[in-house]
Formats: structure tokens, sequence, C-alpha cells
């Protein structure tokens, strides 16, 4: 998901409109256009038609962001678990 940064006015049908702070559920995100569903928005109707949105315009959505585990986390508890395991070899 993504969140709208600035506000952008469709000029053709099949292009989404949002306002700021909008959120869209991304369906696929390759090329200059990305298309998603608009699925909060203080400023539009909801709809689950997906459209087209210049993604120049939107961030990815923190509450995702912060749930999507990262490498280095990852990398730190398996370096954590190589050593406490090293040391129990150690003690045996």
């Amino acid at each position: 998901m993504v969140i709208a940064l600035k506000s952008f006015e469709a000029i053709r049908p099949n292009q989404l409109s949002f306002g700021v702070g909008d959120v869209i559920q991304v369906i696929k995100a390759e090329g200059k256009w990305h298309s998603g569903i608009l699925v909060s928005s203080a400023t539009q109707p909801i709809t689950s038609r997906v459209l087209y949105y210049p993604p120049n315009l939107v961030r990815p959505h923190e509450a995702e962001a912060a749930t999507a585990p990262s490498n280095q986390a990852a990398n730190s508890v398996e370096f954590v678990h190589a050593a406490v395991s090293d040391e129990a070899k150690r003690d045996n």
C-alpha cells in the first residue's frame, strides 16, 4: 500500500484521482504509471476499479513498512542465535 503525498486529478477514465493522505492498494508497480485501487480517501469515492496513478506522488504506507521484516533485523537475529549456540557448545 502507498499513501498520497500530493493530490492528483485524473484526466482519463483509466486514471485514479486521489487527495493528500489517501491510501492506495498497489496492484502492479512497473513503468511510469502504477495500477491500484483507492482504499481510503477523505475526498474521493471508494471503488473497486483498478486504475492507473503516477508513482512519484506517493510513498510506501508506514503501517505496512513497519510490519515488513528488514534484512538487517533478520541478520541480527541470526548472528545472536549463532553466538549463543557457539557459547553453549564451549560450555559443554
